[in-house]
Order: C-alpha cells, then sequence, then structure tokens
C-alpha cells in the first residue's frame, strides 16, 4: 500500500493530524498534570514493556506553557505511513531519503512564531540570534 504522502505529512503537525486520523489507536494523550523530569520517561518504558509503542501527547507539563510529544519514532507502522510506504518498505524508503540531500532555507521569521529568541536548523546545524 503506496500513500500519496502530503508534505504536510512531514511537520509535527502534519504526523499528529495523520496518527489522529488514520491510526487513533496509536495516539496516547495524557491531559493530567505531568513531572517533566520523570514521568514522560516513565510512562514510555512502561507501554514499551508492556509491548505498546504509541505517540504520545502530554497536554498539561507543570512549569510550562507548552505540550510535550514524546514517542514519535517508537512505531514503525507509523513511521512508515509518514513515509508513504508499507513497515517492511521502512528502511529502503529510510536510507533512500537520507542519500537525498534537501538544503535547508534559513529564513528570518518562520511560519509558527513563537516568540523563541533563537532559530535552530537541525538539518543545518546551524544557530542564528534574532
Amino acid at each position: 500500500m503506496t500513500r500519496n504522502v502530503d508534505s504536510d505529512n512531514q511537520s509535527l503537525r502534519g504526523f499528529l493530524r495523520l496518527v489522529e486520523t488514520e491510526y487513533p489507536e496509536e495516539l496516547l494523550r495524557v491531559r493530567e498534570p505531568i513531572d517533566l523530569r520523570f514521568d514522560a520517561t516513565a510512562l514510555v518504558f512502561e507501554l514499551d514493556h508492556a509491548g505498546k509503542s504509541p505517540v504520545i501527547v502530554f497536554e498539561n507539563v507543570r512549569g510550562s506553557t507548552m505540550q510535550l510529544v514524546t514517542n514519535v519514532a517508537g512505531n514503525r507502522k507509523l513511521l512508515a505511513a509518514c513515509l508513504g510506504v508499507e513497515p517492511g518498505n521502512l528502511p529502503t524508503a529510510f536510507r533512500e531519503r537520507c542519500q537525498k540531500y534537501i538544503p535547508c532555507e534559513l529564513v528570518d521569521r518562520g511560519a509558527c512564531e513563537s516568540g523563541a529568541r533563537r532559530i535552530r536548523s537541525a538539518c543545518c546545524g546551524t544557530r542564528r540570534s534574532r
């Protein structure tokens, strides 16, 4: 089953929307307040021990106004869906895409401007102060 991969699925928001709509059983939302130091990792390990690897969204992180999303690469089925391939073809698809380097584009303002003081580009490894 090869999918028509929507480029928005390549963003975190797009990936979460894909999981929520097509694989809702693979998404866990935690609404209770959590301590960032231990609770998130403990839950991931506990679920892994039970043989489960959902994407987890912690909606209420103590001391933060932001949600926490974790375990996004913990499930081969979801990674394959994001890339538009069958899970058995994931290693080949991943290797092919890693070999097709797409240079990043540095911009002065991001699409999701959030008041951050620095912009960090993971693909280029550059950091620029604002």
